[in-house]
């Protein structure tokens, strides 16, 4: 199979992993985003209570300034903190998105190792810009 034919099949096959990947840059950004530059970014006047991590924290008790530190709902400070606040949903929206990726790139490489090699490249590209570009300009 020539290099352009090899392309031509595996190009397609990529597109799922590289969306995957933006997706984890834009959580990460946003996660950065809001510990680092909440006041001014894109999600400052949206909902505070959720967006702001300075407020959103207190979401996952029942009343923490109240004194009532127990859960808000069952499995509020475990395993369903990402319902919580925006930092945690973008937390979990990232961590899915790697771990798909990642399953969906094995996938594609099959046996051959370097192709593996070669695909961690270009998520690890795909996300690092995709986390630049909105960290540093979309966000803000």
């Amino acid at each position: 199979m020539t290099y352009l034919a090899c392309l031509k099949v595996l190009l397609p096959r990529l597109l799922p992993v590289v969306i995957l990947l933006a997706i984890a840059g834009l959580s990460k950004a946003g996660q950065d985003t809001l510990v680092h530059h909440y006041a001014g970014s894109i999600f400052d006047g949206g909902h505070a209570q959720f967006w702001n991590p300075a407020l959103s924290w207190k979401n996952k008790y029942a009343d923490w300034d109240g004194g009532d530190h127990t859960e808000r709902f069952v499995l509020a400070t475990t395993w369903l903190v990402a319902l919580t606040d925006g930092w945690h949903l973008l937390d979990n929206l990232r961590t899915l998105a790697l771990l798909a990726g990642a399953m969906w790139a094995g996938q594609i490489a099959g046996p051959f190792r370097w192709r593996l090699l070669a695909l961690g490249t270009i998520c690890m590209v795909v996300f690092t810009l995709i986390f630049h570009l909105a960290y540093t300009y979309w966000f803000l």
